[in-house]
């Protein structure tokens, strides 16, 4: 199951163009993986839309013209905040 999670951010934050430090990677993957321990019942294409709309959300609001971006947990907690609670499927339960 992480494993899955893991590649799932990977992809999500390459096709994003951005960078992730291991820590907000960690805090993008706990809360999935805490969510879903059976891996099965893990709706890829809900948890990638959330992912995703957490790193554009900071990427809005954090804007870089020139080089990567690099997310870190900070950036990562502040996704959080933007986009709560518009996050499925953690809201709502």
């Amino acid at each position: 199951m992480a494993h899955d999670v893991y590649n799932l951010i990977s992809l999500i934050a390459e096709s994003e163009n951005v960078r992730l430090t291991d820590a907000a990677r960690e805090m993008l993957a706990l809360p999935v993986i805490e969510q879903f321990p059976n891996d099965k019942d893990m709706n890829r294409n809900t948890v990638g839309s959330s992912i995703r709309s957490i790193i554009v959300a900071v990427k809005l609001e954090e804007p870089r013209p020139h080089g990567e971006m690099i997310l870190n947990a900070r950036a990562i907690i502040h996704g959080f905040s933007l986009r709560y609670c518009n996050i499925p499927p953690f809201c709502g339960r």
